[in-house]
This record gives C-alpha cells, sequence and structure tokens, in this order.
C-alpha cells in the first residue's frame, strides 16, 4: 500500500486519507474479531494491513501542517516518538485483554482503537474543510 499509495496524503490531505484508512481497518478488525471461518479471518487481516499502511504518514501531515518549517524535523520526531510509544504500549494491554477475556476480543479492541482515531481524522477533516472554506472566501 505505501508503496503505491504513499503520495496520497499529500494528493488528497491527511485527514481524508486518515479517515478512508481507519475505515478500512475498522471493518477488518471488526472482521476478524467476529471471522466465522479462517477465509473471512484472512481477508480482515488483509483490510485492517491496507488500512494500517497509510495512517503513520497520513496523520504525520496532520501533525506537522501548522508547525513552522524550520522546526518540523522536531516535530516530526515527536510525531515518531508518540507513534512507537503507542504502538508499545498497546502489545501489553493487548494481553491483559487477551487473558482476560478471549482471544478475539483482541480484535474488538482494536476496532475500537481504530473508532477512537477515526473520529479524531473526522474532526481533523472538518478543520481542513473549514480552513478550505475561510480561504474560498477570502479569495473572492
Amino acid at each position: 500500500m505505501r508503496l503505491f499509495f504513499a503520495h496520497y496524503p499529500d494528493k488528497f490531505g491527511g485527514a481524508r486519507v486518515a479517515v478512508a484508512c481507519l475505515t478500512i481497518e475498522v471493518i477488518g478488525q471488526s472482521l476478524l474479531w467476529q471471522a466465522p471461518n479462517g477465509i473471512l479471518a484472512i481477508f480482515g487481516s488483509v483490510l485492517t494491513g491496507c488500512g494500517m499502511s497509510l495512517i503513520f504518514p497520513s496523520f504525520g501531515k496532520i501533525a506537522i501542517r501548522s508547525i513552522p518549517i524550520e522546526n518540523r524535523g522536531m516535530a516530526m520526531a515527536a510525531y515518531n516518538a508518540f507513534f512507537d510509544l503507542g504502538m508499545g504500549l498497546t502489545a501489553p494491554i493487548a494481553g491483559l485483554v487477551a487473558g482476560g477475556v478471549h482471544y478475539e476480543y483482541i480484535y474488538l479492541f482494536g476496532a475500537l482503537a481504530a473508532c477512537i482515531g477515526l473520529l479524531i481524522a473526522i474532526l481533523e477533516l472538518n478543520k481542513e474543510k473549514q480552513a478550505i472554506q475561510i480561504e474560498h472566501e477570502r479569495n473572492r
């Protein structure tokens, strides 16, 4: 996905791509959670991977868009560190979920986490739309 579509956050905007990718990821995680057979579980895994692939660059674009050019390297490093921290904390939390309830609930947890990300992306998309509308009105 990143090989062929990595330019999409630049072309369509980070928030728009994040909304699309997180929607796909929510569907994939939900399918994994409820998969009645191996074929659907594999399809859920493919959807999850496709959705996850562009989330990092999409939110990265959002994270640095309002940062002055001279500080974007530092901002990207902070974004990268917190993304890694989030990924690192997810494994132990998923282990606690798996140990406390059935294994498939890890995917429900993943779907819920992706839903939270989707809400954030939708809020950012609305901000982008408002900024475009304000800029359009200024240029009239």
